[in-house]
């Protein structure tokens, strides 16, 4: 079992050199992958260019967010802020991305939020897909797999984020790998 003081990433150096998988990017995709690769025996390593945050350690307020911002201006190549901060902006003239810089990528930042595709977005899609129907299966096997659970009633969004975040302020690795097997 994982000591929840240790976490699951270990430092670059200390990265198996061999393994059966390597995967790069530890978000949800990454994620999944690496958990159901390790499952059936093979030998998965994940590299994330960020850290690992442990429980407790999430920006706690505004002040403490605005410390793990960083921006990067794709005209220049330029990134400003903390390197490697949670939050990663990148900015071009035509498409903007706000994600997740961390073990767990841009799952990181958007509190496990699982909402499916609005159908009117679906027209153009591909048949079967561009039925709203023919994804539940899948919508289901995404939410048991994720974990993703019902917003909680009654609850703003800043009363959840004021409770569910209790911390220190961020610490821990400037970038993460993790191994899994079997």
């Amino acid at each position: 079992m994982t000591d929840p003081k240790r976490g699951l990433s270990k430092p670059f150096a200390e990265a198996p050199a061999e393994h059966d998988i390597l995967i790069v990017g530890s978000g949800y995709g990454g994620g999944v992958a690496a958990t159901r690769l390790a499952a059936i025996g093979q030998n998965v390593t994940v590299l994330e260019r960020g850290r690992e945050f442990l429980p407790g350690e999430f920006p706690k307020d505004m002040v403490d967010g605005v410390g793990e911002m960083q921006t990067t201006l794709s005209h220049s190549g330029e990134t400003h802020g903390k390197p490697y901060g949670l939050y990663d902006f990148r900015i071009s003239d035509t498409v903007n991305a706000f994600i997740g810089c961390g073990l767990g990528g841009t799952s990181l930042i958007n509190a496990n939020v699982a909402i499916e595709a609005d159908p009117r977005s679906m027209k153009d899609w591909p048949k079967p897909y561009s039925d709203p129907e023919a994804l539940s299966t899948y919508y289901d096997r995404a939410r048991k797999m994720l974990r993703s659970t019902p917003y909680p009633s009654g609850r703003t969004a800043t009363s959840c984020a004021r409770g569910c975040s209790r911390s220190k302020g961020p610490q821990g690795l400037n970038r993460a790998s993790a191994s899994l097997s079997s």
